[in-house]
């Protein structure tokens, strides 16, 4: 029958394209036909205990925030070029390097309103930003990951923009240069907050808001060209 109609379409039909009918069932799982531990759809990865983000779409989230790092803590310093009158009190291209990944993750959302609506009634509006692709996303463990590369990968690239600095001739370095991994999660200067943007904080937004509104209602509109 589908042979039929696609013929009348004018298409063929690629078998080796399907893998047939199979079980979704967690690892190890008796099962009474072929199956398969997870399936891929519309850059979403879905086993039988939690759906999680394609691994494509990781690997994309991953080289645009590298970009921006590297972008604003690395390029200049790499070509020589330094303008001093940004490291007073504060490292302003570090300030800036945190607005634009807060703004990749989260959309328009500040991180005062992201933690604001976790404690109270989420807003009925649609979220912007990488993150609101994956309303259904509740794998906490890759997100808890993905919070803890970003951490270490922009912690080691200014250790190396520091070194890049002191060679070019900075005596001393102001926050966040003095900060630990650990530190740089939270970190506050002179009431500007610094801390790093979370996946993780910004999925549980985004469940919430589900739970409150539905998937519909709550993610990004241009999802359908996003996934394309």
């Amino acid at each position: 029958m589908i042979s039929g109609v696609a013929g009348d379409m004018g298409l063929s039909i690629n078998y080796g394209k399907s893998e047939g009918v199979k079980l979704l069932t967690p690892v190890d799982a008796p099962r009474e036909i072929a199956g398969k531990e997870t399936v891929s759809f519309i850059g979403h990865k879905i086993d039988a205990e939690r759906i999680s983000m394609g691994d494509t779409l990781v690997a994309r989230a991953k080289e645009r925030l590298s970009q921006l790092i590297f972008a604003n803590l690395l390029q200049e310093p790499l070509e020589g070029h330094v303008d001093w009158n940004r490291f007073s009190g504060l490292d302003r291209d570090y300030s800036v390097l945190i607005s634009q990944i807060r703004r990749y993750l989260y959309g328009n959302l500040r991180e005062d309103e992201l933690r604001k609506y976790l404690s109270r009634a989420v807003p009925n509006i649609h979220y912007r930003g990488f993150m609101s692709f994956f309303p259904a996303v509740d794998d906490d463990e890759l997100l808890k990951n993905l919070d803890g590369w970003l951490v270490t990968t922009i912690y080691l690239a200014l250790r190396r923009r520091a070194k890049l600095l002191k060679k070019l001739g900075a005596s001393s370095l102001p926050a966040p240069h003095n900060c630990d991994r650990a530190g740089l999660v939270g970190l506050k200067v002179n009431g500007v907050d610094l801390s790093v943007p979370s996946f993780l904080r910004m999925s549980k937004l985004l469940r919430s808001a589900v739970r409150a509104y539905g998937a519909n209602a709550v993610a990004n509109p241009k999802s359908a060209y996003y996934y394309g």
